[in-house]
């Protein structure tokens, strides 16, 4: 939860440790440290780190055979020794295009992955979109009505998408 007793987590300590049956988990944003074997010996198969996280301990990840991925949606935090050491084979660091302090092919000696987001459409019938255009104009509605029309957006890239906005 972001908040217990009314005050935020910003930090995880090994509360998890060893807990195999934990095979997903949601960092809540307002968490700025994962401490010192916080998740190890779990079943996690990816973790998405949040962009308030600035600190992660070592071996934080540690002994998850089941850990495929790891996605940062920020700048790099400072990372300690070991932190996904003995992850599943092929495990890949992915950070979002434009992120800093992440390195390429291999950051802090694991694989890397430089994703971003690709945003799809779908528009009501009579309301076209091209291409690179990023503003639609909708007929003028008088002031005595309203008008509704639904666009569907997804994310169909590998990264998250995130600053969007409809006005």
């Amino acid at each position: 939860p972001a908040a217990l007793n009314g005050k935020p987590v910003t930090s995880i300590g090994p509360a998890f440790l060893g807990h195999t049956g934990l095979t997903s988990i949601a960092i809540p944003g307002s968490v700025t440290h994962i401490g010192s074997m916080a998740f190890a010996y779990t079943g996690l198969t990816s973790v998405t780190i949040p962009a308030s996280v600035g600190v992660i301990a070592a071996e934080a990840f540690r002994w998850c055979p089941q850990l495929a991925s790891a996605e940062f949606l920020g700048d790099a935090p400072n990372m300690d020794a070991r932190v996904f050491d003995d992850a599943a084979s092929g495990f890949t660091v992915k950070f979002a295009s434009g992120a800093r302090d992440f390195t390429l092919p291999t950051w802090l000696g694991y694989p890397a992955e430089e994703v971003s987001p690709e945003l799809g459409v779908q528009q009501p019938a009579g309301n076209p979109l091209t291409d690179g255009d990023a503003t639609v104009a909708f007929d003028p509605v008088p002031r005595t009505g309203w008008s509704r029309r639904t666009f569907t957006l997804t994310n169909a890239g590998a990264g998250t998408l995130t600053g969007l906005a409809l006005s």
